[in-house]
């Protein structure tokens, strides 16, 4: 199974899907929508990296003194030092907002789904 050639037939077919929806009889718009939207970018491209290194953010101490986590956190977190994207999830989330973290192996995407509770 080659997994390039395998993605690029889900993207192709994903594409040929969206472009099933469309009815567009203005040639203009149509070369618009076809090019320059959605249907060409459905996807950005691959970022691969090596080893990579999470900007640090604040810790559960910083979160709890600028009273946007609950201050029992530091019973179980206090010491615990979050990456910069988790930082940003946990304040979107006790907000009660949505948002979507998209960050490489390893980088504590997990903590971030725990921020409805924090």
């Amino acid at each position: 199974m080659d997994a390039f050639k395998t993605h690029e037939n889900v993207i192709s077919d994903y594409k040929s899907y969206l472009k099933s929806f469309i009815n567009i009889s203005d040639e203009r718009i149509l070369d618009f929508v076809n090019n320059s939207t959605l249907i060409k970018n459905i996807l950005p491209e691959p970022l691969i990296q090596f080893n990579p290194s999470f900007e640090k953010g604040d810790s559960f101490e910083d979160l709890i003194n600028d009273n946007i986590v609950h201050p029992n956190l530091s019973k179980a977190l206090v010491s615990y030092r979050l990456y910069k994207h988790q930082v940003e999830a946990i304040k979107i989330g006790v907000k009660n907002q949505g948002f979507i973290v998209t960050s490489g192996t390893g980088s504590g995407k997990s903590l971030t789904f725990f921020s409805h509770y924090f």
